[in-house]
């Protein structure tokens, strides 16, 4: 089981940087980067005292891969992003999302919800501002290509 502390992090982290950073008046780079400082000055984080150390564990050890750290191509500054599930738009660089068509379509995708969901999902789904993007994973739970970290285990 994971840290308490790891685990509010990793909540407070999701929500900045998939949701809150506009609001939190975060500078969100092409591919949905933030300075990692600036995360770390904002009062939620200052008050819980986070370290870039603390946030490099949350990063490294999250089985879901949910954030990625990088130093900015042209002053270094450690920065931190969200891998998926913005609500906010993101300028993708190509390096966050993977376009797909018909062509390039897997037979079988999963996207990880609650059956009570699946009637609004499907409903809402062409509307852009529930969602800039959707994850999926490719294949069925429990084949060999399909990677653990890309269900929810909830």
């Amino acid at each position: 089981m994971r840290h308490p502390r790891a685990v509010k992090l990793s909540k407070s982290l999701s929500y900045v940087l998939r949701h809150g950073a506009n609001n939190e008046g975060l500078r969100i780079d092409h591919g949905g980067y933030v300075d990692l400082a600036a995360v770390l000055q904002l009062p939620s984080f200052r008050r819980c005292g986070y370290t870039e150390a603390d946030v490099i564990n949350v990063v490294e050890t999250n089985d879901k891969q949910r954030f990625a750290l990088r130093n900015h191509p042209e002053t270094g500054r450690l920065q931190v992003r969200a891998n998926q599930g913005h609500s906010i738009e993101i300028k993708d660089d190509g390096t966050l999302l993977t376009p797909i068509d018909l062509g390039s379509c897997p037979d079988v995708v999963v996207h990880g919800t609650y059956f009570e969901n699946w009637r609004t999902i499907t409903l809402c789904a062409t509307q852009e501002q529930l969602s800039y993007h959707i994850h999926f994973a490719a294949g069925f739970p429990g084949d060999a290509t399909m990677k653990v970290s890309e269900l929810t285990t909830a």
